[in-house]
């Protein structure tokens, strides 16, 4: 009878490892509503509009574009506004 050779669970990958790595490179967008926006960010809707209107005074180039998902919606990147709000913190320093 042929024996298997007995294989060490630390030099093999392990499942759970796979499925982590796979979920954190291609881990789907999170988009946000202009409600989850204004309560991740502090800022009024009116504001966050402004920040996007080349048109304002308070335009803001570096925040988010909203993302548009039908003919009356929209949403931004979870991701951009994290970003962003890091870039306000660095700036205060």
């Amino acid at each position: 009878m042929r024996q298997h050779k007995n294989i060490s669970s630390s030099t093999e990958p392990q499942m759970k490892d796979i499925q982590q790595a796979y979920t954190s490179v291609h881990r789907p967008k999170r988009m946000l509503r202009i409600t989850d926006v204004i309560e991740k960010t502090k800022l009024s809707r009116s504001t966050i509009y402004s920040k996007i209107d080349p048109k304002s005074d308070a335009f803001d180039p570096t925040f988010p574009i909203q993302v548009k998902l039908g003919a009356r919606a929209v949403a931004w990147l979870e991701e951009e506004i994290d970003t962003w709000l890091q870039q306000q913190l660095m700036m205060r320093h």
